[in-house]
């Protein structure tokens, strides 16, 4: 019975759990929309991000919003990188080039065609298995440029608990430098 309980538990802990992760930026409106589903059906979240003067409003859920500083946006090397937990799938989107001047749209979509065609060259080195595509949509004039970004990204179990792990490991390490730093 032991062996069964251990078998389940670590099929368990490695069953791949999927999001669908959906952006809309609008520049226009300087405004960014976003949805993120689990296995693509299960909206876990949505809103947008609001860009002011000197920072960022996200807005999510009824009525609720937290301000971000575009200080606070770097990311910061001593901690975890979550995201090298995290596997992409796929990846598509589609660019929407607005605006008056035809002349500019065309050189920015070679532009972006060239470097679209070097992200991929890039992606099917270091993973092959990755599913992108890339669209480049030229707007009638008056129309507001933006663009549309959807991926796949996985994590199993084992990559939750070894996250879960290094957080825990690093607010100990925290606390243990503020209680000797507190006694000097």
């Amino acid at each position: 019975m032991i062996y069964l309980t251990i078998t389940f538990a670590l099929l368990i802990i490695s069953i791949p759990i999927s999001f669908k992760v959906r952006v809309l930026i609008s520049l226009g409106d300087k405004k960014i929309f976003y949805s993120i589903k689990l296995f693509g059906t299960l909206t876990l979240n949505s809103g947008f991000v609001d860009f002011t003067e000197n920072r960022a409003v996200l807005r999510y859920a009824r009525r609720k919003e937290k301000v971000l500083y575009y200080k606070d946006l770097i990311p910061d090397h001593k901690k975890t990188d979550i995201f090298r937990h995290f596997d992409f799938t796929q990846f598509s989107s589609a660019i929407l080039l607005g605006g008056d001047d035809e002349i500019s749209k065309l050189s920015t979509s070679a532009i972006l065609s060239n470097a679209t065609a070097t992200v991929y060259s890039l992606l099917k080195t270091y993973k092959p298995y990755i599913k992108f595509r890339n669209d480049l949509i030229l707007l009638e004039e008056g129309e507001k440029t933006g663009g549309l970004i959807e991926s796949n990204i996985v994590i199993n179990g084992v990559g939750v608990i070894k996250i879960i792990v290094k957080k825990l490991y690093e607010g100990v390490i925290e606390y243990a430098k503020r209680k000797v730093g507190k006694q000097n």
